[in-house]
């Protein structure tokens, strides 16, 4: 599962629906969490790794050798690191300069904030098993114990 931050996900969806198909900005961070809500209820029980989208541009070894190591493949294989490395295009990142400026809703921050820490720890199971526990509760049972 490779986590996008929400808030280049809402520009990038407002840039490209924003007219013609009404997207808003809540709209957009509804759909992020619905699909992510969506994929680990349903991959519940499958094995999951969780990456953090933007390492792949500032990080894409790292990315690559944790990807390889979760698929059993040889992370220290040149050539396939070579050809993966050829593939990954900074540019296609387009929305993140904007991102600064939007406001995410809690809940989808929450989300992100578990997935993100999911991709730092390798603990995804347990991040997405938070995920789903909390998938219709503002808060998360976690999170309230920390406040």
């Amino acid at each position: 599962l490779a986590v996008r931050d929400p808030a280049e996900v809402v520009v990038s969806l407002l840039g490209r629906d924003g007219g013609p198909a009404g997207m808003t900005a809540d709209r957009a961070q509804g759909l992020w969490l619905r699909h992510h809500q969506q994929l680990l209820a349903d991959g519940q029980g499958l094995p999951l790794q969780v990456l953090a989208y933007g390492r792949w541009f500032s990080a894409p070894q790292a990315q690559i050798e944790a990807l390889a190591g979760f698929c059993d493949l040889d992370p220290t294989a040149t050539a396939p690191l070579r050809q993966a490395l050829a593939c990954i295009q900074p540019r296609h990142r387009r929305s993140q300069h904007s991102a600064g400026s939007i406001r995410l809703q809690p809940q989808v921050r929450r989300w992100q904030q578990h997935l993100e820490q999911a991709a730092a720890t390798g603990q995804a199971r347990e991040a997405a098993e938070t995920a789903v526990s909390t998938a219709g509760r503002s808060v998360c049972r976690r999170c309230a114990e920390r406040r």
